[in-house]
């Protein structure tokens, strides 16, 4: 019978020695906090400081109403939702770009439609069942005088700038 007590092996790994000091992460906690608002602070910048247009959005679709009627211009409708990143990008990407927002400014009257919450008796989801909206984001031309829409934008025409303002002068 063999003895059950423990062999030394080859494979058995040295214990650690009495002068070794534990491993420190490697960044400290004050260096993780700062790298973090770091980056929230680059998302928040890329959304809200960069995303500005330079052109103003209507407040209610009576004021772009009116005032598209008055100018006898069409009236730029965006639909889109607090929950949608690509409507985000669009504020970035297309509507804060100088050339577009010039073309808005002259051949259009823009009035943001928020759908995030609309019911179907609020403005929003008013304007949202008329034009069959089912996605967000949703950028149409509509006329101001028949209200009937003039043309639809595309995931093409929503692709960069060049090709928005190319759909805005048509």
């Amino acid at each position: 019978m063999r003895d059950a007590s423990p062999q030394p092996s080859s494979i058995t790994p040295a214990a650690p020695s009495q002068t070794q000091t534990p491993r420190r992460p490697r960044f400290g906690f004050a260096a993780r906090l700062f790298i973090m608002a770091a980056l929230l602070g680059g998302v928040w910048l890329a959304t809200t400081v960069m995303g500005q247009p330079a052109f103003e959005w209507r407040t209610t679709f009576d004021a772009a109403h009116a005032e598209a009627t008055d100018r006898k211009i069409p009236i730029l409708l965006d639909f889109w939702g607090a929950y949608c990143p690509p409507c985000r990008m669009l504020d970035i990407r297309i509507f804060a770009d100088e050339a577009v927002a010039a073309v808005i400014a002259t051949h259009c009257v823009p009035y943001k439609v928020d759908v995030t919450n609309a019911g179907p008796t609020s403005d929003a989801g008013a304007l949202a069942a008329k034009f069959n909206v089912q996605v967000t984001p949703t950028v149409m031309l509509i006329d101001s005088q028949t209200l009937d829409p003039i043309a639809k934008a595309t995931s093409e025409d929503l692709a960069d700038a060049a090709a928005f303002k190319r759909f805005l002068q048509r």
